[in-house]
């Protein structure tokens, strides 16, 4: 059975806060249940998010609220990303009730040039301590952690989620995870729309539109997306002749197949089995069914902050 893609955050370090660094070519969809801050390092990194796809240029920050479908794709080469996954659920006050919903989601838009500065200044200096675990770092890490909360929260708009809204987006999350998980278990074979609309009791027009809202894209570009990257881990893992992964991986036709990963990758199957990204994919390791990224160590992480390689002026 298919792995779901529900990331499971651990707390490695401080309760309630995890962060890493990620250069990532692709990051299948996936949720989790805390709010996500992402600061986009080095080359292009695309996020798709409620029918969005967000192109992130070096410097730039997204917010991903918690339980919100969302995927990676780094541009030739990759992208390289610093994120801060942070439960809200522990700044939340005795008056509230609900979870902290933002309503926009990139915070250039509202926080001028000099307050960015300041965010990532706190993000480097909340990171660091984070990684060297000194003694009392777990109240500095709160703190600062709730000091970036707080500068986003005083710019951008937000609200809390009332009890009716979380019930929607629980039940539009947890079918997405079922399609997610379907196209998972059967991309291999033939596999359509309508046999999963029949098992949910829904129509084929409500899929197609929860899809392209959720995904930005059909159901069946989705399937083959998810072809395409299974080809990819199938081909620099040298598992076979083209032929055979091409059928193993779903398509019927294999002058489709070249088609479709020529123009997703600007070149053959043959191609990348020979080139340098190959090789280089061959060291990436996968943290879920069909991605292809690599997660720094904390060690590699404090390396290059040490380095000066990040900075808050990016």
């Amino acid at each position: 059975m298919a792995k779901r893609e529900i990331e499971i955050v651990e707390y490695d370090r401080i309760e309630g806060l995890n962060m890493f660094m990620n250069t990532v070519d692709y990051r299948t969809p996936h949720q989790h249940d805390e709010l996500e801050l992402i600061w986009n390092l080095d080359g292009v990194l695309h996020v798709g998010s409620m029918g969005e796809d967000y192109v992130l240029d070096p410097g730039s920050i997204l917010l991903v609220n918690r339980e919100v479908i969302h995927e990676f794709r780094g541009e030739e080469g990759g992208a390289t990303f610093l994120c801060m996954q942070l439960d809200l659920t522990r700044f939340r006050s005795s008056r509230s009730s609900g979870q902290i919903l933002f309503d926009a989601f990139l915070p250039d838009r509202y926080l001028s040039g000099e307050e960015m500065t300041a965010v990532r200044k706190d993000i480097l200096s909340l990171f660091s301590a984070y990684l060297k675990e000194e003694p009392d770092s777990g109240i500095y890490c709160a703190s600062m952690a709730g000091l970036i909360l707080y500068r986003l929260l005083r710019a951008m708009p937000h609200h809390e989620e009332t009890l009716q809204e979380a019930g929607e987006r629980i039940q539009k999350s947890q079918r997405m995870q079922r399609l997610l998980d379907y196209v998972d278990r059967g991309y291999m074979h033939k596999i359509r729309l309508s046999d999963f609309a029949e098992k949910e009791g829904r129509s084929m027009g409500y899929l197609s539109h929860l899809i392209r809202d959720t995904l930005n894209q059909s159901f069946q570009e989705y399937v083959t997306s998810v072809r395409l990257n299974a080809a990819c881990q199938m081909i620099h893992e040298e598992r076979g002749k083209l032929l055979d992964i091409c059928y193993a991986c779903g398509f019927s036709d294999y002058r489709y197949f070249v088609s479709a990963f020529r123009q997703r990758f600007s070149m053959t199957p043959e191609e990348y089995r020979n080139s340098p990204q190959a090789g280089r994919d061959r060291k990436r390791n996968h943290r879920s069914l069909h991605s292809l990224e690599h997660i720094y160590s904390h060690r590699e992480s404090l390396s290059l902050l040490e380095s000066g390689a990040v900075s808050p002026d990016l």
